[in-house]
């Protein structure tokens, strides 16, 4: 097998279909390959997103997306058997599992991860601002669902990380995949179907990057920051200048448009789009992969394709009127707890642990270095150095994509190596 390029996060953030072995691709979200000897593979949408006038006024808008939303987790519950659901005591997982409960009346196990370093290494950064446990904890008792909180130690997360690579077959994303991983292994304990609120960001507008005009108006992918990025420090002979350019041209020519919108909200739709081609479907892709390797069928009523339909034509300027989410907060107002509704956007947590960060740097560096390292000579060493550096100094202060640490910029690097070394993957 022959390798392209590196599997870095911020490629895989803006294009999901590119893989590293050379001549293999995902298939695209929403279609189907056919092949045939005479004309081999074809692919055919059997989905798109239209774009259409929204002539509902608020209050209709919330009312119909409650109940699109609770149909779809009617239609995802399992027709027989315990169901579970993922609970993190925000508006997204809390609304899924809400309506979950009133539907299978004390019958609805609820599932939380934490750390057991969080209280000794937890500081709050704009993307995470707390830790899920408490507000999950008391969403579970405001709902009155058998609750149970994982506590996952490094050793743990550690203990599994191979074993999340192998359920992927390529590389992974560390400690953010044996979170998840240790998470659903949990859950498939009790069931073998569960809910999750998945989604619900990028239809809603859930991201704070999202109302940053400085960075939704610049002419790229607005959730990068401005950063480094792994693939701006391969050799020459491997970097790929103007793919990123590229790639976003393709994907704003791809936007549905609706004519006579107003600017703002056209801009936003584009925004949202990139979001839903991207970040959304490198996600999903973690949650199914992570899932299916433990048996356990996870299901998205966020992505019920009526539902995002329909939110796809709210305008931003409704969307989000009152903030990140307010639409999906005004439909689910009433059956959620006061904490919930009040609570920050906090996104899916990871561990914040400097022996953890001191690690990732050193293997990094190793990867960067040694001469047995397979990756060495794909990266111009001496500036990756210069990284590597900065980063184990804690001197990087700029904003990464998915309020990414330094250290956590390189866990692609690092699976990526451990990757080649497993599968024995030969390099060009």
């Amino acid at each position: 097998m022959d390798l392209i390029s590196p599997c870095v996060p911020s490629m895989r953030l803006i294009a999901p279909q590119p893989t590293p072995l050379a001549g293999v691709h995902e298939v695209k979200p929403a279609h189907v390959i056919t092949y045939t000897p005479d004309h081999g593979p074809v692919g055919r949408a059997y989905w798109r997103l239209t774009s259409e006038p929204h002539d509902h006024t608020p209050a209709e808008t919330a009312e119909r997306v409650r109940e699109l939303l609770h149909d779809a987790v009617a239609a995802q519950l399992p027709a027989s058997g315990p169901c579970g659901a993922m609970l993190s005591g925000g508006v997204d997982s809390t609304s899924v599992a809400a309506l979950a409960a009133r539907l299978l009346p004390r019958a609805l196990d609820t599932y939380c991860v934490e750390f057991d370093s969080d209280k000794t290494h937890f500081a709050p950064t704009e993307l995470r601002p707390d830790v899920d446990a408490p507000y999950a904890a008391a969403a579970a008792d405001f709902m009155a669902t058998r609750h149970t909180t994982l506590t996952a130690s490094m050793r743990d997360l550690l203990g599994v990380i191979s074993a999340t690579r192998r359920a992927r077959d390529l590389p992974g994303w560390g400690q953010f995949d044996a979170s998840m991983y240790l998470l659903f292994q949990r859950m498939r304990q009790d069931t073998t179907a569960a809910l999750s609120g998945e989604a619900a960001d990028e239809f809603f507008g859930g991201y704070p990057y999202l109302f940053n005009t400085e960075l939704t108006r610049r002419d790229t992918f607005p959730w990068l920051g401005d950063g480094p990025k792994l693939a701006d420090y391969l050799v020459p002979e491997l970097a790929q200048d103007g793919d990123e350019k590229a790639r976003y041209a393709q994907l704003l020519g791809e936007v549905p448009r609706l004519p006579g919108e107003e600017e703002q909200d056209a801009r936003m739709r584009e925004v949202l789009y990139l979001g839903m081609a991207g970040p959304l479907a490198v996600v999903l892709d973690r949650k199914e992969r992570m899932s299916a390797a433990q048996g356990l069928h996870v299901r998205l009523p966020f992505c019920d394709h009526r539902l995002v339909q329909y939110v796809w034509n709210v305008p931003w300027s409704m969307k989000c009127a009152g903030g990140l989410k307010s639409l999906l907060k005004d439909a689910m107002a009433d059956i959620l707890p006061p904490a919930t509704m009040t609570r920050q956007k906090s996104a899916y947590p990871h561990v914040q642990d400097p022996a953890h960060d001191q690690a990732l740097v050193r293997v990094a560096k190793w990867t960067a270095n040694a001469s047995e390292s397979p990756l060495r000579a794909m990266f111009d060493t001496p500036r990756l150095n210069l990284l590597l550096d900065r980063i184990g100094a804690n001197e990087l202060r700029a904003r990464l994509p998915g309020g990414a640490s330094g250290a956590q910029l390189l866990v692609q690097l690092v699976e990526l190596n451990a990757w080649v070394r497993d599968y024995r993957v030969a390099l060009p």
